[in-house]
């Protein structure tokens, strides 16, 4: 590997050794960057490093600032996004068709026929939903940014960060919106069960993950039982939603008026805005059902032949695909490469032709620290930075942790305190029951497109997003103050 690769890290989840990291890894990353590069003409690079001493999966990818000037000219150009669009929504149309299919079959008992269709024949829209859902990461979108701030930098200097802020917000209702929409409009009319089934069938998979179950019907009456304890705060939302898009359009209309800005640099904005609800459409409404469909036929693979979880989550795809059409039996080829992997940890490094190199134990170690994720001296930390997401003035108060992919993540979700500082490694969909309750949140990892940043916007709720440490100093009870104004979190209280 070339030492003068700067790398940046795009994700760190908390890893679980029966949760298919390794292979979901390479079923993923590596063909969709490959893509991706070919599309693009820029070799890009990912490494993905699992760490067992500390249970966890770093993903950094190679940084080029030609990515952002391809961002920039690609979809600035009306005809290219108008294309990128359609793209969209053909996976959307196709994801909705594998939901529908997945719905007359028996996950449980599928045959191996149903099951190799699934890996090599339906996962072509996986990808496809993963490759745009890449173009919507900050590197690609950077240089829109940027230069659309330095279109404003004739404005009063003190108003430039509100006025990015409006023009940003979303004039359309997201996916998860209109979930929500629809459901406080059942609770706000007579519910009736009909009406809670049509719901459940309509938006059951939007939550669900590699790490995350569909909800069942059972849930939605659950949660019917709590909001028709609370009417006058679901009024309010609902209210809110409702106009919230004749609002936003009203006050950005005021901002351009106001400050005479131009078509071009409003149309930047909203190129902005929209790779913020792309990135999330494509999660709920795209590729997150079927990592959560590979997993359940990967756990019952398991069950039924006696291989361990983390055994399984071991394979490579090809290795994979070769066990299936093998009749679930595992070549002593497999076997000795399992054994090589299993107790060490893993350093997979991709190459400009969907390829990659593994390394291991030690070496991978060595490696990764020393040209990837290079180590610095460790020192008390009072105080750290980050991107400002929604600036919401300064507040202070108790830090409550998630760590996305540990085991009690789901659990915690319902356990977060009202008014509490959700600090996360980083956000989703899922989270929405604690994100509504919190009082500012902070991230390790995100960029202005991110789930975090997107939500809150929309609720406007303090946010510091990319800090790249938050999880790692802050622990639950820490008294903490954010100031969403300068992008400082400060430790008041240990």
């Amino acid at each position: 590997m070339e030492s003068k690769i700067k790398w940046v890290k795009e994700a760190e989840v908390a890893f679980d050794e029966e949760k298919y990291f390794f292979l979901l890894n390479d079923i993923l990353l590596y063909p969709v960057i490959s893509k991706v590069s070919y599309r693009t003409r820029i070799n890009e690079l990912v490494a993905s490093y699992i760490d067992i001493e500390h249970n966890v999966n770093k993903i950094f990818t190679s940084e080029d600032q030609r990515r952002g000037d391809w961002g920039y000219s690609f979809f600035l150009d009306d005809k290219n996004f108008s294309d990128y669009l359609k793209e969209i929504e053909e996976v959307c149309r196709k994801a909705k068709i594998f939901r529908e299919k997945v719905d007359k079959l028996d996950l449980e008992n599928l045959k191996l026929k149903e099951i190799l269709d699934i890996f090599t024949k339906d996962i072509d829209n996986l990808l496809q939903a993963k490759v745009l859902t890449y173009f919507t990461i900050h590197p690609y979108i950077w240089r829109i940014e940027e230069s659309l701030k330095e279109d404003l930098q004739k404005l009063p200097e003190n108003k430039i960060s509100e006025i990015i802020e409006t023009l940003m917000l979303q004039e359309n209702l997201t996916g998860l919106e209109e979930e929500r929409i629809n459901w406080l409009r059942i609770i706000l009319g007579r519910p009736k069960a009909k009406d809670i089934e049509n719901h459940w069938n309509t938006y059951k998979t939007y939550h669900s993950g590699f790490d995350t179950n569909i909800l069942e019907i059972e849930d939605y009456h659950k949660l019917l039982k709590e909001d028709l304890c609370n009417m006058e705060i679901i009024k309010k939302e609902f209210e809110a939603l409702k106009n919230k898009c004749r609002e936003i359009k009203k006050k950005k209309q005021e901002i351009i008026k106001k400050y005479n800005i131009q078509k071009e640099t409003v149309k930047k904005a909203e190129r902005i805005s929209k790779f913020a609800q792309i990135r999330l459409d494509l999660r709920v409404k795209a590729w997150s059902f079927y990592l959560y469909v590979f997993r359940i036929i990967l756990d019952n693979i398991s069950k039924n032949t006696k291989i361990a979880k983390k055994y399984l989550g071991l394979l490579t795809y090809g290795e994979l695909i070769e066990f299936l059409k093998n009749n679930l039996i595992l070549k002593d080829n497999i076997k000795n490469w399992i054994k090589e992997r299993k107790n060490n940890n893993i350093l997979a490094i991709s190459d400009i032709v969907g390829g990659y190199d593994i390394l291991l134990g030690k070496k991978a170690e060595e490696v990764f620290y020393s040209e990837i994720d290079k180590r610095s001296e460790k020192s008390e930390i009072k105080e750290f930075k980050g991107q400002i997401a929604c600036k919401k003035g300064i507040v202070q108060g108790k830090v409550f942790t998630f760590n996305y992919g540990s085991r009690e993540f789901s659990k915690r979700i319902a356990e977060f305190p009202r008014d509490n500082i959700l600090v996360t490694n980083m956000t989703i969909p899922l989270m929405m029951p604690a994100i509504r309750k919190a009082k500012a949140i902070v991230t390790d990892s995100g960029g202005i497109t991110c789930h975090a940043a997107i939500v809150s916007r929309e609720l406007g709720i303090p946010c510091i997003i990319g800090t790249d440490i938050a999880t790692k100093v802050l622990k639950d009870k820490d008294l903490i103050e954010v100031d969403s104004e300068k992008g400082i979190v400060r430790i008041l209280r240990n």
